[in-house]
């Protein structure tokens, strides 16, 4: 069972090169919000990221938004923590080998979005439980 997960947000629901949402995101996060599962949103904090969030409204889809400086395992956990919900119940997604990092330090399964800038980019420490090409399949995880 899925009732949380954590989203990465660049490149993987928001397309810098496009500026729009990648394909499927907003369908992707409507099942999720129809399936009462929780979601999260960390994101490097860069400049602009907080006026995307705002324009595409995501603020109110995620019952967190955190930019942060450096993604890392205490951050992740913290959320999870807050969310009280299992961590076998819980996915981390994202398009670089640092958020499946992260996500495995704390136990969780993680989806790796294998597209965009970051697809090819490999690290032997971040082996994702899943790996997907269109968000569209995570709907067959949730």
């Amino acid at each position: 069972m899925v009732a949380h997960i954590i989203f990465d947000l660049n490149r993987t629901l928001y397309d810098p090169e496009t500026d729009t949402l990648v394909a499927h995101a907003a369908d992707v996060l409507d099942a999720c919000a129809l399936k009462g599962v929780r979601l999260s949103l960390v994101s490097r904090r860069e400049p602009g990221r907080e006026d995307v969030i705002e324009r595409f409204g995501l603020s109110a889809r995620f019952s967190d938004v955190l930019l942060v400086s450096d993604k890392t395992p205490e951050i992740f956990s913290g959320l999870i923590e807050k969310s009280g919900i299992a961590p076998g119940d819980t996915l981390v997604v994202g398009d670089h080998p640092e958020d499946v990092r992260c996500g495995n330090a704390c136990g969780v399964r993680t989806v790796r979005f294998r597209a965009g800038r970051f697809r090819d980019m490999n690290a032997p420490d971040a082996q994702a439980t899943y790996e997907i090409v269109c968000l569209e399949e995570l709907n067959r995880l949730l």
